[in-house]
C-alpha cells in the first residue's frame, strides 16, 4: 500500500534527473524547479519543432501540424556536454498522454526540432526553470482509481509551465511554454 500524502509534488520521472526543485515554491499540486544538466551546467540551447504564434504580444512556441498530425515536443540540449534531454513531449508527457495514450500517435517520427533565439538579442543560450502542476496523490487516486500506478501518479500532471532567461542578454521569457495536457 502506498502513501497517500505528500509534501510535494514529485518530478515526473523523465526530469527526475534534470531538476533541483525549490520547496518554498513548490507545493502538494505543484513542483518548481530549475533545469541542470547531469555535467552540472545550467545552460541550454532550446529545441522546439518549429512552429511559434504571436500571444500578448510575444512569440511562443505551438504545436507543428504535419499531415494532420500534432507534435508538441520541448528538448534542452547542455551548451557544455552536448547531451539533448527531452522536457516535454505531449504524446508521452502529463495527463492525456499518461491516462489517454494513443499508440498510433505515439509511434509516428518526432519531426525535426530548431533552436530557439533570444527575441531579443538573438542568442541561444538559455536558464530553464519549470512549474508542473497537478493532482494531489490522494485526488489522482481518487478520481482515476487503482488501474494506474500510485507511485507513479505525478507522471500525469495537468500542467508545465516552461520559463527561459537569456544567457546573453538576461531577458526573461516567463511562460515560454504553457501547456495543458489534460
Amino acid at each position: 500500500m502506498y502513501s497517500l500524502r505528500t509534501k510535494v509534488l514529485p518530478v515526473p520521472i523523465h526530469l527526475k534527473h534534470l531538476t533541483i526543485v525549490d520547496s518554498s515554491l513548490s507545493c502538494e499540486t505543484v513542483a518548481v524547479g530549475t533545469v541542470r544538466c547531469t555535467c552540472g551546467n545550467e545552460s541550454f540551447h532550446l529545441l522546439y519543432p518549429g512552429q511559434t504564434k504571436e500571444y500578448q504580444g510575444r512569440t511562443i512556441p505551438c504545436t507543428l501540424e504535419i499531415d494532420g498530425d500534432c507534435f508538441f515536443i520541448i528538448k534542452a540540449k547542455c551548451c557544455q556536454c552536448g547531451k539533448e534531454h527531452l522536457l516535454f513531449d505531449k504524446d508521452f508527457h502529463g495527463w492525456d498522454a499518461v491516462l489517454c495514450h494513443d499508440p498510433k500517435q505515439s509511434s509516428l517520427p518526432r519531426p525535426n526540432l530548431i533552436i530557439w533565439k533570444c527575441q531579443n538579442c538573438d542568442k541561444s543560450a538559455h536558464s530553464i526553470v519549470f512549474e508542473i502542476s497537478g493532482l494531489s496523490k490522494a485526488d489522482f487516486i481518487r478520481e482515476v482509481g487503482d488501474k494506474f500506478d500510485g507511485e507513479n501518479w505525478a507522471n500525469a500532471f495537468e500542467w508545465i509551465n516552461i520559463s527561459l532567461r537569456c544567457k546573453g542578454c538576461g531577458l526573461e521569457s516567463k511562460n515560454w511554454v504553457d501547456y495543458e495536457t489534460a
